[in-house]
Protein backbone atom coordinates (compact mmCIF):
# COMPACT_ATOMS: atom_id res chain seq x y z
CA UNK A 1 0.00 0.00 0.00
CA UNK A 2 3.02 2.39 0.89
CA UNK A 3 4.05 1.92 -3.06
CA UNK A 4 0.48 2.42 -4.47
CA UNK A 5 0.37 5.88 -2.03
CA UNK A 6 3.91 6.93 -3.29
CA UNK A 7 2.99 6.77 -7.07
CA UNK A 8 -0.73 7.89 -6.79
CA UNK A 9 -1.20 10.58 -3.71
CA UNK A 10 -0.50 13.90 -4.57
CA UNK A 11 -0.64 16.77 -1.53
CA UNK A 12 -4.66 18.22 -1.19
CA UNK A 13 -6.24 14.29 -2.48
CA UNK A 14 -8.90 13.67 -0.92
CA UNK A 15 -8.30 9.72 1.01
CA UNK A 16 -10.84 7.50 2.12
CA UNK A 17 -9.10 4.91 4.53
CA UNK A 18 -10.68 1.80 6.15
CA UNK A 19 -8.54 0.69 8.77
CA UNK A 20 -8.17 -1.87 12.18
CA UNK A 21 -7.36 -0.07 15.08
CA UNK A 22 -5.34 -1.93 17.72
CA UNK A 23 -4.02 -0.99 21.18
CA UNK A 24 -0.62 -1.86 22.96
CA UNK A 25 0.43 -2.07 26.13
CA UNK A 26 4.26 -2.25 27.02
CA UNK A 27 6.31 -1.74 30.64
CA UNK A 28 9.20 0.16 30.13
CA UNK A 29 11.40 1.81 32.83
CA UNK A 30 9.22 -0.20 35.41
CA UNK A 31 5.91 2.12 34.29
CA UNK A 32 3.11 0.65 32.14
CA UNK A 33 2.60 2.77 28.64
CA UNK A 34 -0.36 2.44 26.09
CA UNK A 35 -0.40 3.21 22.74
CA UNK A 36 -2.45 3.06 19.94
CA UNK A 37 -2.08 2.41 15.96
CA UNK A 38 -4.02 1.60 12.87
CA UNK A 39 -3.50 -0.96 10.24
CA UNK A 40 -4.64 0.68 6.54
CA UNK A 41 -6.83 -2.12 4.79
CA UNK A 42 -8.28 -0.51 2.08
CA UNK A 43 -7.22 2.99 0.61
CA UNK A 44 -9.28 4.76 -1.78
CA UNK A 45 -8.84 7.73 -3.85
CA UNK A 46 -12.11 9.97 -3.61
CA UNK A 47 -10.73 13.25 -4.99
CA UNK A 48 -7.82 14.02 -7.10
CA UNK A 49 -6.02 17.06 -6.96
CA UNK A 50 -7.77 19.22 -10.47
CA UNK A 51 -6.14 17.42 -13.68
CA UNK A 52 -5.96 13.71 -12.21
CA UNK A 53 -8.48 11.27 -12.26
CA UNK A 54 -9.45 8.97 -8.92
CA UNK A 55 -8.22 5.69 -9.07
CA UNK A 56 -9.37 2.78 -6.18
CA UNK A 57 -6.46 1.01 -4.39
CA UNK A 58 -5.27 -2.45 -5.23
CA UNK A 59 -4.90 -3.77 -1.69
CA UNK A 60 -5.05 -7.61 -1.00
CA UNK A 61 -8.45 -6.94 1.42
CA UNK A 62 -10.20 -4.82 -1.96
CA UNK A 63 -8.95 -8.45 -3.84
CA UNK A 64 -10.54 -11.09 -1.20
CA UNK A 65 -13.71 -8.96 -1.50
CA UNK A 66 -14.48 -9.40 -4.89
CA UNK A 67 -14.07 -12.93 -4.93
Amino acid sequence: MLKWASEKLQPSDLVHVRSTPSRQSWKQDGEKHYGYGFAVNEPTLLAAKPGKEAEPAKSSLAAKRSR
